[in-house]
């Protein structure tokens, strides 16, 4: 088993992990360890914990975003279209960019 460095997880191969199936889940489940499973030089399959898993993947509302929708909702803001959207985001870059050029042009003339 070789462990990675970016995942934190242990590269096994197939036989290794076949033989040693029962030891890999407990050390998932009990360590919360991952593994790659490869048959050969490419990954196959990953071996992580459900209580993981469900962390990672699966998307669940969040208790602020409903907030957000409903402070939304009584601004009047989820009536906005498409076109209204993509001109205030085309206004706020614009702006950003003013303030940023203004910026530089102050601090260059100050030198």
């Amino acid at each position: 088993m070789v462990p990675t460095a970016r995942f934190k997880a242990q590269i096994v191969c197939v036989q290794t992990f076949s033989a040693e199936f029962w030891q890999i889940l407990r050390r998932v489940k009990q360590n919360h360890d991952r593994f790659i499973v490869s048959p050969s030089a490419d990954p196959a399959a990953i071996i992580i914990g459900v209580d993981e898993y469900l962390r990672q993947f699966v998307k669940r509302p969040l208790g602020a975003g409903s907030a957000l929708r409903r402070d939304a909702k009584v601004k009047g803001l989820n009536k906005l279209t498409l076109r209204d959207i993509n001109r205030f985001i085309i206004e706020t870059r614009r702006d950003r960019c003013r303030r940023a050029h203004r910026y530089s042009v102050d601090s260059s003339s100050a030198s």
